[in-house]
């Protein structure tokens, strides 16, 4: 890995990171971090340098397109004081691009495969499915190793502390998988909590991660576990 150097992003100080592992992956990390989130934009291949060399340029004109917009915070509906004990209607989501359904809260907003709850902190309250294949020989703990040091190196380079339970025989579904318990503190950005499960079916990893600012993260736990005992595997 070379030396990180400091460039800027729509404006925005950056740590650009670049790496090569073995001339078998090569790739190019942007960091950086603005009101209150920290972002990262990732361009690498799992192939040989010379066809990192011939998309490099495109993926330099894709940044340097890329630009932060305004997003509006969404702020909890006040609830009348008599159906503060209603239960909340739920939502059955079944992806399109991935074999798996949810249930989800209705007044939670779905996009793609994240789900967000209402919030007025600056770390979102989230949920969120994302799967990937893997080789054969990559085993649940392997992938769960991976995971573990990816999230520590990036938490570290944007000058945050990350620390992380980790919880071996769980189940998603039916499937043995890992629970990964997170608390990420930085300078700059409010304590964040997560609750992610790792595990590999069908040649694919799958991980689910539900993360909430620190403050908020007990009071939406329940939630994320009903979404999370809703979870199925679709063939």
């Amino acid at each position: 890995m070379k030396d990180a150097e400091t460039v800027y992003v729509d404006g925005q100080k950056a740590w650009k990171v670049e790496f090569e592992v073995s001339n078998f992956q090569h790739g190019i990390y942007y960091l950086f971090i603005t009101e209150g989130e920290a972002w990262g934009i990732f361009f690498d291949f799992d192939i040989d340098d010379s066809v990192f060399d011939k998309e490099l340029p495109n993926f330099q004109k894709m940044l340097a397109s890329f630009k932060l917009l305004d997003r509006p915070i969404l702020k909890p509906t006040p609830t009348p004081v008599k159906e503060k004990q209603a239960e909340t209607n739920w939502t059955r989501f079944k992806s399109f691009d991935l074999p798996y359904q949810i249930d989800y809260p209705s007044n939670w907003q779905q996009i793609g495969n994240q789900f967000f709850g209402e919030t007025t902190k600056a770390n979102p309250t989230a949920f969120e499915v994302a799967s990937e294949p893997v080789a054969s020989w990559i085993t649940i703990d392997d992938y769960k190793n991976q995971f573990v040091r990816s999230v520590k190196d990036f938490v570290k380079l944007v000058g945050g502390n990350a620390r992380i339970t980790e919880t071996p025989n769980q189940s998603v579904n039916g499937q043995k998988a890992w629970r990964l318990d997170g608390f990420v503190s930085s300078p700059s950005v409010t304590p964040n909590r997560s609750v992610t499960y790792i595990t590999i079916k069908d040649g694919k990893a799958w991980v689910l991660i539900y993360a909430a600012d620190a403050s908020e993260f007990d009071q939406n736990l329940p939630t994320f576990q009903k979404m999370l005992a809703s979870f199925k595997f679709l063939k």
